[in-house]
C-alpha cells in the first residue's frame, strides 16, 4: 500500500500534513517540528481541529522563543 502525504501548513520550523493511511482514505494529520530535536505526534481522522491547533502553538511559542519576543 502507497501512503498518500499532503502538507497542509508548512514554516521554518513545523509542518502539519495529511497521511493518507488505507484504502478508504481515512487520513491521520501529523504534526512536525523541525530543528536539532525533531518530533512528531500523530493525530486520528477526525481530530483535524486538535493537530492544528498544536501545530499553531508549536509555530507560536517557538516564534517567539527563538526571535526572543515577549508573548504578553
Amino acid at each position: 500500500m502507497e501512503r498518500v502525504v499532503r502538507v497542509l501548513k508548512e514554516n521554518e520550523i513545523g509542518r502539519l500534513a495529511k497521511t493518507v493511511v488505507d484504502e478508504m482514505d481515512f487520513p491521520e494529520y501529523i504534526v512536525t517540528c523541525k530543528g536539532p530535536f525533531p518530533t512528531e505526534r500523530v493525530f486520528k481522522y477526525d481530530q483535524y481541529h486538535l493537530a492544528e491547533d498544536y501545530y499553531n502553538y508549536l509555530i507560536n511559542d517557538l516564534y517567539h522563543e527563538h526571535n526572543d519576543v515577549s508573548k504578553w
